[in-house]
Order: C-alpha cells, then structure tokens, then sequence
C-alpha cells in the first residue's frame, strides 16, 4: 500500500509503499510553474529527448511530472492534429507570463484525451484575450533541437480531461457568436452561388439570423 501520509490514499496499516501514493495537485501561477527549477537564470537546463527533462534536472524542478492547476487568458491556439499532434493552446496572466497546454484528441497509451473540437470548450480555439480559464494536467516539456530547456516556451502542460478545464469568465456573460462562412469558392462571371453559413454557432445563445455584406466588386 502507500506508506506516505501526506498522499491522498495514505494507509497507516501498510508496512511496504508499493508505489501507489496518489499526491493531491499543486496549484500554482504560471510565473511559478516558469521559475519552478532551482537553477539560477544563467544555468542549462537539459533534456533528455524532446519530452523528457534529463535525470538530475528533473530532481531539481518539483513540480515537473506533477499534477498542476493554474489559471489564464486563452491568447492563442494551434491545431496540430492534421500532423498527428495534439490541440495546443497559450495562457497568459496579468504579468503576460505564458505556458502552453495541450489537448490530444483522443487517448493512448501514454496519456487520455478527448476531441475538445467536439464541446463546449471549442470557443476556447478562437476570440482570443476574452476567455480566462482555469487548467488541471501534468506538467512536461517540450524541447526543441538544442536539448535545452527554455523555461519561457518549453513548459507544456497535458490536460486529458473535459472537467479539467473551467471557464470561469463564462457564466452570465454574452459572448460573441462564432460565424462559419464555408470554404473559399471560385465561380465564374453569372453563376449562381448559394451563400451557407448554418455551421455557425453561439456559445451561450442561438443564431438569430445571418448578414452578408460584399467586401470588394461591382454588385
């Protein structure tokens, strides 16, 4: 059993910690998950492939590989799903410190996911600055070629569960609606194009109607 008091499935009958403590989650700014490692700021910190820290750097960050809760302002959102990645999105805070979380659309054998195309939550991948959101996932890296840790870009946190992201902005409020014109079509000179933007939708409310205005042309 857990021979650990401070886990959350502690058991004081255990004699033997089998590996199996459960510790409760850390709730921290995204300036203290950026600065979590004990290196000063002119120190290497290495890693061991593109998501892994190397051994002895990992001992002196403890919140990397743990469970992390923290809160920003959705700025940006990348979908890498096409190239086989996951849905990668930016917090920032008041002090425009950011950190990266990621969502994989579906689960494996390294971690869960959930298409977040597919709920609610999808208002979160456009209308940027509007949405402050809190996150619950483990904290990772992902370094680029050089194998060095840069603390401002390359922490990511992996959130593998819808209920693991709160919008706490979005009650009571009126958000914009989100408007889905279709792909881009080229016509010719007098043919008839039907105009179809069903696929829009409002997060909080309904599409009342649809407005269309010419941006260019002779009419």
């Amino acid at each position: 059993g857990c021979t650990n008091p401070d886990a959350t499935n502690y058991d004081p009958d255990a004699t033997v910690d089998d590996g199996s403590c459960v510790f409760p989650g850390t709730t921290a700014t995204i300036n203290e998950i950026i600065n979590n490692c004990t290196y000063d700021s002119d120190e290497t910190i290495d890693c061991d492939g593109e998501y892994a820290l190397g051994s002895e750097e990992a001992q002196e960050c403890p919140f990397y590989e743990e469970t992390i809760t923290t809160t920003g302002v959705v700025v940006d959102y990348f979908d890498i799903t096409p190239w086989g990645g996951p849905h990668s999105f930016t917090i920032q805070d008041a002090d425009a410190d950011q950190i990266n979380f990621v969502v994989w659309p579906e689960s494996s054998a390294y971690n869960d996911g959930f298409d977040i195309t597919a709920t609610d939550l999808n208002v979160l991948t456009s209308n940027f600055g509007i949405y402050e959101i809190q996150i619950t996932g483990e904290l990772g890296v992902f370094c680029d070629d050089d194998q060095e840790l840069d603390i401002y870009n390359e922490w990511q946190i992996t959130v593998e569960y819808e209920d693991d992201i709160i919008i706490n902005n979005g009650e009571g409020q009126n958000f914009p609606p989100i408007a889905a014109a279709g792909e881009d079509l080229s016509v010719s000179f007098g043919d008839v194009v039907i105009l179809d933007a069903t696929s829009s939708y409002d997060s909080d409310g309904s599409i009342d109607g649809y407005f269309w205005a010419q941006e260019s042309g002779t009419s």
